[in-house]
């Protein structure tokens, strides 16, 4: 297993130092917002400049992106709406305000879903799994990841968001402790970030390779995954990420028992998620300092922390805002269980026309098979007569079965009213099945009578002329 992880690592350390850096991304954008934009564009520019700050600067990142969501919505750009939305949702999220990024997210589903776009819709899935994940609910956060993953699968997209996908998975398997499943799915997100060159996306795999080999117990081999992620962030100026690759570093070095490391690099996570507002990192990052000055017993240090993770908590976790997250959730678990039960009725509903046409169709083949045998000689009368009175049975119990659903909406499904109507509808049908029984057990068959008589006797006539004289 060493030896392995020894192999990949040095390809891992080959393929960064090849990645080139993506430079000017933010001036480009804010050159092309001077430009005469039509609104639509504009309004997908100031998103996505909005995604250029959300690892560095939330609040221009909001800021930002809301322009583009209200510039979409003036003009009723549904696209635009439903990318604004879920950038929108994704500062509230990282910043820590779930109850917001939940709400912006479920909005950015249903745009989605209104011009059934898979990419829209699977981002949306994929970011609602995220909250979840924040809020440590791992099952949901898997559940609606692998909801997103499947989406993008089938829809080719092998772009940005599948790649945030194969990330996500790997790290919720991570925290759920499930290593091999968080190891395959980091693996193809790494491999993905280096075909496409995203230097941020090497730096958050290799970190979560450290996540990962950290709990496998060898620590040699998640420092050096650690100390190949960080440069990367750094690059790519991801300060959120570099909170979290801080702090394992710092967990190593702490039960290596270098303490000087351990407090420089947990110093480093906390600074940089008060720096960026990444309130759920300065939590993890408070109570590691908490502890350990609690440890070497310096009481004002760790009472200073202490004080830190309490008020970060509170920002995260208060009554208010997880039931507001329940409620939010609730309303979304009954949204989508009116969509499966809509597709279920559908379903349903398209099988009962399928069956309602073949049996139309066997009816008519039916009658016509019918005609054509009493207007021959092949049958008798017993079977003609029988025939017709099967026929008729077929057709008005058709018609008795076609009419049911219709009577039962019109009565709101009273029985009393169903009653009703049938007795009404029976008076009406009676006669003419006694009037249709009548002409197939009479005319019909008095009918195929002559024929058979006719034939009968040109038959003998056949024979006489045919009688040797």
């Amino acid at each position: 297993m060493r030896k392995e992880a020894c192999v990949f690592l040095l390809v891992l350390l080959i393929q960064s130092a090849l990645i080139r850096a993506q430079s000017g991304t933010i001036d480009s954008l804010k050159k092309l917002l001077l430009t005469d934009l039509p609104d639509s564009s504009r309004s997908l520019v100031l998103s996505k400049l909005g995604g250029q700050y959300m690892i560095s600067n939330p609040d221009t990142a909001l800021l930002l992106s809301l322009q583009g969501l209200a510039l979409a919505k003036k003009i009723h750009y549904i696209n635009g709406e439903a990318i604004g939305l879920n950038q929108t949702a994704s500062v509230f999220n990282i910043t820590g305000n779930y109850p917001k990024a939940l709400e912006y997210f479920l909005e950015a589903l249903k745009k989605g879903e209104s011009i059934n776009n898979p990419v829209r819709i699977g981002s949306a899935l994929l970011n609602i799994g995220s909250v979840y994940f924040y809020q440590g609910d791992h099952r949901l956060a898997i559940n609606y990841t692998q909801q997103a993953r499947v989406l993008f699968e089938k829809s080719g997209d092998m772009s940005y968001f599948f790649m945030s996908t194969l990330l996500n998975l790997g790290d919720y398997y991570e925290k759920s402790n499930q290593l091999d499943s968080a190891r395959i799915y980091t693996q193809q997100a790494h491999d993905m970030a280096v075909k496409l060159q995203d230097t941020d996306f090497v730096g958050m795999t290799l970190n979560n390779m450290g996540n990962i080999y950290s709990k496998m117990k060898q620590p040699e081999i998640a420092m050096e995954f650690y100390r190949s992620a960080l440069p990367n962030l750094r690059l790519a100026g991801d300060d959120d990420a570099i909170c979290e690759c801080s702090l394992g570093m710092a967990n190593l070095f702490q039960k290596k028992g270098n303490q000087d490391s351990c407090l420089y690099y947990a110093r480093l996570s906390a600074a940089a998620a008060q720096k960026g507002g990444f309130t759920k990192r300065l939590l993890n990052a408070g109570n590691f300092l908490a502890d350990y000055y609690k440890s070497i017993q310096k009481i004002d240090s760790a009472y200073l922390y202490l004080n830190l993770t309490v008020a970060a908590k509170d920002s995260l976790f208060s009554q208010e805002k997880s039931k507001q997250i329940q409620n939010l959730s609730f309303t979304e678990m009954l949204r989508q269980q009116e969509i499966s039960e809509e597709a279920t009725s559908k379903r349903e509903e398209r099988n009962i026309n399928i069956q309602n046409m073949f049996i139309a169709v066997g009816l008519v083949s039916f009658t016509i098979l019918f005609f054509l045998l009493s207007n021959s000689v092949i049958v008798n009368e017993k079977w003609i007569k029988y025939l017709g009175i099967i026929g008729l049975l077929f057709v008005f119990e058709f018609i008795n079965l076609f009419i049911h659903p219709y009577i039962s909406y019109a009565t709101h499904h009273s029985p009393l009213g169903i009653l009703l109507i049938s007795v009404v509808i029976a008076a009406l049908i009676v006669p003419l099945h006694h009037r249709a029984e009548n002409l197939v057990t009479h005319k019909i068959v008095e009918k195929n009578k002559i024929l058979r008589l006719a034939a009968a006797q040109k038959l003998i006539a056949k024979l006489e002329a045919e009688k040797p004289r």
